[in-house]
């Protein structure tokens, strides 16, 4: 049965008897309470009744079919918005925080999105892009306080350059027997060749350099200079450049004799 009229409506709660409550009390069969002008008093609202109490604040130009409902249904709290946008509009110098166990999580000011300390933003779609406007420019900047400020894991395609400002550089991983290359792809289209690789054996010492797939090479111990105007020196010399050649060929810069 219906709940008796006088049920419904502005009520004192009186559950509590050391703290009564005004409160709103919704009818058991629609469960609902609609905000509206009076002179949509006899609109045909067309929403089934509700499980759970709700309020619909319906606009003045289309009621029927432009609301905002919000209801708790004992899990989530809702909030939805039917034929028309959402807008949470603040004063240009304050901020909106969501909040979890009364801790700003997420901040958002006029210019900026703000995460706490632990939190991360991730993205996960296939097809998620950030980009920034037509004539924008975007920057990715970290506090510059550790050596991986900015991390990319996973595959990275770049349609475009990268370019490096001067005195600085792209660098692999530090530590002993390191390697780090630049790859392309073969005639398969699906496997990838090392063009470009660059190795170091210890941190400081050996380093090695290959092409086009060779085995990357010791770099070569420097040859003295020695003075020419000698059959011995001209000897030298020969042998010196003979070296060169040998340590070129070993680098896949000139063709083998």
């Amino acid at each position: 049965m219906a709940e008796a009229v006088k049920h419904k409506g502005f009520k004192w709660t009186v559950g509590d008897a050391s703290n009564p409550t005004l409160a709103l009390l919704v009818d058991d069969v629609s469960k609902s309470l609609h905000i509206a002008e009076a002179a949509d008093s006899a609109t045909d609202w067309n929403v089934s009744a509700a499980t759970h109490p709700s309020v619909y604040i319906h606009s003045a130009t289309a009621p029927a079919t432009t609301y905002m409902l919000m209801f708790n249904d004992g899990t989530d709290a809702h909030l939805n918005v039917l034929s028309a946008n959402l807008d949470i509009d603040v004063p240009s110098a304050a901020q909106v925080c969501v909040q979890v166990n009364n801790t700003d999580e997420y901040t958002f000011n006029a210019t900026e999105l703000l995460l706490a300390a632990a939190n991360k933003l991730a993205l996960r779609s296939t097809s998620t892009y950030i980009q920034s406007g037509a004539a924008g420019k975007m920057t990715l900047s970290a506090s510059g306080a550790g050596s991986d400020d900015i991390t990319l894991s996973g595959t990275v395609t770049l349609v475009d350059h990268i370019t490096v400002p001067t005195a600085k550089s792209i660098r692999g991983a530090s530590g002993d027997n390191k390697t780090a290359s630049i790859a392309v792809g073969s005639g398969t289209g699906t496997a990838f060749q090392d063009i470009i690789k660059v190795s170091s054996a210890t941190v400081l010492a050996k380093k090695e350099l290959g092409f086009f797939n060779t085995t990357p090479a010791a770099q070569p111990a420097a040859t003295a200079q020695v003075a020419t105007g000698t059959a011995a020196a001209a000897s030298t010399n020969a042998t010196a450049i003979n070296t060169i050649l040998s340590n070129l060929a070993t680098l896949g810069l000139k063709a083998s004799t």
